[in-house]
């Protein structure tokens, strides 16, 4: 865009206000100007490092013109030039022009989310806390000791942050979930209280996913259920298909009538479909196209108080109800 034109040429100590050709109306005018002027360079000069951010925005250009421009004159020989994009999209490669593509080095590096929920939480306290910098030192200690040995304790407080964590590792969505806890703080209130927690907690739209749930086969919600209870058992390990119906099997038996392994994918992949699990991102995922889906990494996309309301209205076999109560048991 030309805003981007625009900066990099106020960056680069190009005089916008002097300079006519970068102060057209004209996007391609000021993009020929910009490509001119860097092409003047040679390699004894200082190199040049572009940092393109929301690169994503970059590609609904018409024709991705600047982008295919800078990766362009960036392979020339005689220009010091090195682009870096940032994008929290995933799949910005596939929005790409061929042309675009073809001259991007494919150089990866991705800054993962943290996937454990003792990962989050300490995250979460980090957030809260005051730093040593705060010039009152009596009430930073006494803040950060209410935060760790109270607020973070809290069962109430624990919940929210855990349905959170269920959601969406976005830190984004942490920060604004914990702004208005602070926005109520007051001369009689002045520490965080885990009722505050609740009122502002983002409440997504459950009757959907709740109309789902009470429509699932008996072989489905065991499926949500074995995974629920590795989840709990082991809440720092990744789950797949295999161990699933490992713990499906397990619980199963002598219980239940247990479905065969191929009844049981077919079951998995519709709960994939709907969205109730789903493929697990970030650090210890199995993402290869050359592994099998059975032992891609998978997450549980609902809290488990939902589940046990879905179990609770669903009409499943009793059994199934005292697996789940009894969960943490394995």
């Amino acid at each position: 865009s030309r805003r981007a034109l625009r900066a990099i040429a106020s960056q680069l100590n190009q005089s916008v206000n002097e300079d006519e050709e970068l102060t057209t109306s004209s996007f391609a005018s000021s993009l020929s100007a910009l490509l001119a002027a860097l092409k003047k360079g040679d390699r004894q000069q200082c190199a040049v490092i572009f940092v393109l951010d929301e690169f994503d925005q970059f590609t609904r250009h018409h024709k991705q013109l600047l982008l295919y421009n800078l990766l362009d004159i960036a392979q020339t020989a005689a220009t010091p030039l090195s682009i870096v994009a940032i994008t929290c999209h995933v799949d910005v490669m596939s929005a790409l022009e061929k042309r675009v593509e073809s001259r991007f080095s494919h150089r990866h590096i991705t800054f993962l989310h943290p996937v454990t929920f003792h990962l989050y939480l300490d995250i979460c306290r980090a957030v809260l806390e005051m730093p040593a910098s705060f010039p009152d030192k009596k009430f930073k200690d006494e803040w950060n000791k209410d935060i760790n040995d109270r607020l973070l304790r809290e069962s109430k407080v624990r919940e929210v942050l855990k349905t959170q964590h269920l959601l969406s590792y976005d830190i984004r969505e942490l920060h604004r979930l914990l702004a208005a806890p602070i926005c109520h703080l007051s001369e009689k209130e002045p520490f965080v209280q885990s009722r505050w927690f609740s009122m502002s907690a983002v409440q997504p739209d459950l009757s959907g996913k709740m109309t789902m749930l009470q429509g699932l086969t008996v072989v489905e919600l065991c499926l949500l259920v074995a995974l629920m209870r590795l989840v709990d058992n082991r809440p720092d390990h990744v789950n797949n298909f295999e161990m699933i119906f490992v713990e499906y099997c397990k619980f199963a038996e002598g219980k239940l009538h247990v479905a065969t392994k191929v009844v049981a994918f077919k079951a998995f992949e519709r709960l994939l479909s709907l969205k109730l699990i789903r493929w697990l991102s970030g650090k210890g995922a199995r993402r290869s196209r050359n592994t099998p889906a059975v032992y891609r990494s998978v997450v549980l996309a609902l809290a488990s108080s939902q589940l046990q309301d879905a179990l609770q209205k669903s009409g499943c076999p009793v059994e199934l109800l005292h697996i789940a109560k009894q969960r943490g048991h394995g």
